[in-house]
């Protein structure tokens, strides 16, 4: 949208020139033979000077241009109908890891258009085409006559008309083809070689002065079809990396209008048409060629609701586009584009764009998360249920970029309705989660489910399940090695591997948010109060604390056994970590320090039955009151498995609902984030490598 605003003022002087040569031309409407020369140079001249206006070039612009999967790999069609209000502007993208050009280079008057595969091809009751072999059943044919024209580009262009008019007097018609940079024009559509071999005197008869010759169907070639009249409105076929393009054509670029899709979504931007072939498919690829601000535009509604406040709006901007920048390229060798639909972000356009998204992103443009001097790869999901763990410990890996610590975050109300499946239980029988196992690939369990063991969780005080065991009746075991494994190996039964388990009955606690409130410091240090003393970790429900002197805990080394009572440490995955007090301390993991929250999670007071915890990060003090609710379980069948758990999605990074809900206390964008990605910070993306 950026680069149709920039042109606006380009095409009010257009505006002007226009009508001084329309001014000309009626005083030399009287000399029909200059007449006709003047207005092929003039309009011809006119038009490639406005045409600048759509012109991309990712060298000069100041803000980067990202390519997005439309349609593509197995879903690539034979043809993809596009509607634009005012018509189109054709032309050449180029583009790559390196490069993003988008050369306009004529326009189209119609509003619809459907570009397609080069071969024959049916038409379809919804208006669809469909390749066909059958001779009678084609609508279109791939085959045309091609004529040798000594002319430039704009020279050839201008003659189209003409051409056009002597071709359609014959019964056939004219459209142009840009073939390995080279613009030709091409005569009719035939749907077999030898029909096309009878016309072709009659087309040498009607272009006496030009040479011609027949061209066939090209396995890398694209079509642009007229569906009203069914004719070929354009050929493209340049080689890798070289795509057709269509934008709309703008009147207004202060209230531009934008390219319709089959699913009714509309997208700003290039649409960029190549053809996509595999032992399967035989297609062509969509995708678009839009700036990164539009492209977070487009991602934000559909990720969360464009009415959550402002700083939750925010916050997730910078993690989309952190998130982007950071895959980069990400899809180029595949299919030619940085970024998919269907497994990196839900991009569709401009449909549910508000004020308050166009406010969100632009109030945060071009900030983005940064960790160790890169670009943080910000993953996130709708809920983590109270706290957020690493990359490396979802899916694997020793990653150091992947290394940003797990977060606690009490904050997050995911045991209210309103965040949708964040607090879940479920139950299925030994011989249904057998099966269920076996169809996800777990052949080696071949009886029922005898037992389900948690080895080892992500973290001291954690409850995502990094490690499960699972045995069947037969003495089979499949162990599972990283929450993403569980999470998936479980889908139908897990929303996330934050849960807990049990068989018959099971006991789990849902802490319940009452309250949170957000402090700016002003002046002095702000700490949460921590008592002295040994740490211990308090059991809500007893009131009394449980002394970890002697205990045995895993770590990220194995299972080891914690010091004297008298010690004030606790083993973690990075070593011996040495604190006081009798609170809940947790800082994700690692030693505090400057770019790391805190969080001290008090004990329960006995006489109002909630717990406090305070989390401090640079200048704020969020305070939550909890109210630990128990709750029992009884399955249908005492020898059910059940999973009580919380969080929807991988729990890595970012959780949504947790961003709704401190922008809700009125927490910034800057400080959530940070919160979230323990150790990064928030810098402006010109002045980082990604």
């Amino acid at each position: 949208m950026s680069n149709l605003k920039s042109a606006h003022r380009r095409a009010e002087r257009k505006k002007l020139l226009f009508r001084i040569g329309a001014i000309i031309l009626v005083v030399l409407m009287i000399g029909g033979t200059i007449y006709t020369a003047f207005i092929s140079l003039f309009f011809s001249a006119y038009a490639a000077e406005n045409l600048q206006a759509y012109a991309i070039n990712s060298a000069t612009a100041t803000i980067p241009y990202i390519s997005v999967g439309i349609i593509y790999g197995n879903d690539s069609p034979t043809s993809y109908r596009l509607e634009a209000a005012n018509g189109f502007v054709i032309g050449s993208v180029h583009s790559n890891t390196a490069v993003r050009v988008f050369e306009p280079m004529f326009t189209l008057p119609q509003t619809v258009l459907t570009p397609a595969r080069d071969t024959n091809v049916s038409k379809n009751a919804d208006g669809t085409y469909s390749p066909t072999n059958e001779y009678y059943q084609t609508k279109i044919g791939a085959y045309h006559i091609q004529l040798s024209i000594n002319a430039s580009t704009v020279q050839k262009l201008a003659m189209l008309p003409q051409i056009d008019a002597a071709a359609k007097s014959a019964g056939f018609y004219a459209f142009p083809a840009y073939i390995n940079g080279v613009l030709y024009i091409r005569v009719g559509d035939f749907a077999a070689y030898n029909q096309t071999v009878n016309s072709l005197t009659r087309v040498q008869h009607l272009f006496a002065n030009y040479g011609v010759e027949i061209v066939q169907p090209s396995e890398t070639a694209v079509s642009l079809i007229d569906p009203a009249t069914d004719h070929v409105a354009f050929e493209y076929d340049c080689g890798e990396d070289y795509y057709m393009g269509l934008t709309p054509i703008q009147r207004d670029f202060n209230n531009p209008v934008y390219i319709k899709t089959p699913a009714g979504n509309t997208y700003e931007g290039v649409f960029a048409i190549s053809r996509y072939k595999t032992d399967a498919v035989n297609g062509i690829t969509v995708f678009n060629l839009v700036d990164l601000e539009g492209y977070v535009e487009g991602i934000l509604p559909n990720e969360i609701s464009s009415s959550w406040p402002t700083e939750a709006l925010r916050t997730n901007a910078i993690a989309i586009r952190s998130y982007a920048l950071a895959n980069w390229g990400q899809h180029d060798k595949a299919y030619g584009f940085d970024m998919c639909t269907h497994h990196c972000m839900s991009y569709r356009g401009r449909n549910k764009v508000t004020d308050s998204i166009v406010n969100a992103v632009s109030s945060s443009a071009g900030e983005v998360l940064s960790y160790n001097g890169k670009v943080v790869n910000c993953f996130f999901s709708s809920s983590n249920g109270g706290e957020s763990i690493s990359p490396n410990t979802a899916w694997g890996g020793t990653d150091p970029a992947n290394d940003i610590g797990a977060a606690r975050s009490p904050w997050e109300r995911y045991s209210e309705s309103s965040h949708e499946n964040a607090l879940w239980i479920s139950e299925v029988s030994p011989s249904e989660l057998a099966s269920y196992l076996r169809s996800k690939g777990y052949t080696t369990l071949t009886g029922d489910i005898a037992s389900i063991a948690i080895l080892e969780y992500a973290g001291i005080a954690s409850g995502y399940v990094k490690s499960l065991l699972i045995t069947d009746t037969r003495g089979n075991e499949v162990t599972l090695n990283t929450t993403g494994k569980v999470q998936t190996a479980l889908s139908r039964y897990v929303n996330s591997a934050n849960f807990v388990l049990g068989r018959g009955v099971l006991q789990y606690v849902v802490d319940e948010v009452q309250s949170i409130t957000a402090t700016e410091r002003t002046s002095g240090a702000m700490r949460p109060a921590v008592a002295e003393g040994n740490y211990s970790v308090y059991d809500y429900f007893t009131e009394q604390p449980y002394s970890l002197s002697g205990a045995s805990v895993f770590t990220g080394s194995g299972v080891q056994t914690l010091p004297a009572a008298s010690s004030s440490t606790v083993f973690t995955a990075t070593g011996v970590y040495d604190f006081s007090g009798d609170a809940y301390l947790m800082t994700g993991m690692q030693a505090m320090d400057d770019n790391s929250a805190e969080t001290v999670i008090h004990p329960l007071d006995p006489t109002t039955g909630l717990v406090v915890a305070e989390t401090i990060h640079n200048n704020t003090l969020i305070t939550t009151t909890l109210k630990p609710i128990l709750k029992t379980y009884t399955a249908a069948s005492s020898g059910n498995f059940i999973f009580a758990g919380k969080g929807w999605g991988h729990g890595v990074g970012l959780s949504q609902w947790g961003s709704h809900d401190l922008g809700k206390a009125g927490v910034k964008a800057e400080t959530i984030l940070e919160l979230y990605y323990p150790g990064a910070v928030i810098v402006d993306r010109s002045k980082i490598g990604w």
